[in-house]
């Protein structure tokens, strides 16, 4: 656990650093994406006899994942000076639904192939993949969107 939020730090700073270094807020999120989801991939299909290589993976997941505030950095690029506040809090807002919506839905997932009498390891690589499944969609909108940054 230690690892895993340090992870984050790290890649949190990593990431407001690199925006001073690379041009565009956009493909350098959606590269960290896609570095989330490739681990995500690897952890799903990880076997469950390998916890230190999913530690790693989950520490990795950790670091690459964080690109919340390239997003908002980027977000904020096309709001008007007058709707910075209420535009970037909406933004927040819609991370944390994500959140807030996934919360229950893993929840939900876990509780059915549990109710299946699948294994704990395999309902976990469910739920990764499901976490990859949803990530790439992300990658796909986020990389179609008009943005030019």
């Amino acid at each position: 656990l230690l690892a895993f939020a340090s992870a984050m730090a790290v890649g949190s700073l990593a990431s407001g650093f690199s925006d001073r270094v690379i041009d565009s807020r956009k493909w350098f999120a959606i590269g960290g994406m896609a570095l989330t989801t490739l681990l995500f991939i690897v952890l799903g299909l990880l076997p469950p006899s390998a916890p230190v290589a999913a530690t790693l993976l989950l520490v990795g997941i950790g670091g690459f994942g964080m690109t919340y505030s390239i997003v908002m950095a980027h977000a904020r690029r096309y709001l008007p000076d007058h709707l910075v506040g209420r535009g970037l809090t909406l933004v927040n807002a819609l991370f944390f639904a994500g959140a807030a919506v996934l919360l229950p839905l893993s929840g939900l997932v876990m509780d059915t192939m549990r109710a299946a009498a699948l294994p704990v390891a395999d309902a976990f690589a469910v739920l990764h993949l499901s976490f990859a499944g949803l990530m790439v969609l992300i990658i796909i909108g986020y990389a179609l969107s008009a943005t030019d940054d």
